[in-house]
């Protein structure tokens, strides 16, 4: 998939941790978590230098803390 533009790369950040959490099972808060920090990792890997992906996964991490 090709994403142009900066807030297009962090929205497609965003929702690309979404799909990779969605189907985890387990009711277990500490593996949800780390769960989503392996996700977030992993997205943060193909775009090295996109300022506005960091900043999305770096949300999304924060969300999934609070709740």
């Amino acid at each position: 998939m090709k994403i142009r533009g900066a807030p297009a790369i962090g929205i497609a950040g965003a929702f690309g941790l979404y799909l990779g959490i969605k189907d985890f099972k387990s009711s277990d808060k500490k593996s949800f978590l780390r769960r989503v920090e392996a996700v977030a990792k992993y997205l943060s890997k193909s775009r090295p230098t996109a300022v506005n992906l960091f900043w999305a996964l770096k949300r999304m991490e924060d969300a999934a803390c609070r709740n």
